[in-house]
């Protein structure tokens, strides 16, 4: 069993690759090809490990809720009008 600790170390450790993976693909990709292969890659994850689609889709909508009515932020910033940086910014961890 992990510990409470090991919890929130793997969670960071999940954010800052995700973080890390949308900076290096933004500015190539663009905003809206990263956020929507973000989207089906963890609809994918959420549709092959629930027991069943309807399971899959409640995660998924409950996750969207939770954002859309939540503080959670995604900031992208512009250093030398070249590279785009987006940062998630969120007020608590899950």
């Amino acid at each position: 069993m992990c510990t409470e600790q090991e919890k929130e170390q793997a969670h960071r450790k999940l954010w800052n690759s995700i973080e890390e993976a949308v900076n290096d693909a933004v500015n190539i990709l663009g905003a809206a090809h990263v956020t929507s292969a973000g989207i089906m890659y963890f609809t994918m994850i959420a549709k092959e490990m629930a027991p069943d689609k309807e399971e899959a889709i409640e995660l998924i909508t409950l996750t969207i809720d939770g954002v859309m009515e939540g503080d959670h932020k995604a900031e992208v910033y512009f250093y030398d009008d070249v590279e785009i940086r987006a940062e998630v910014k969120e007020n608590d961890y899950h």
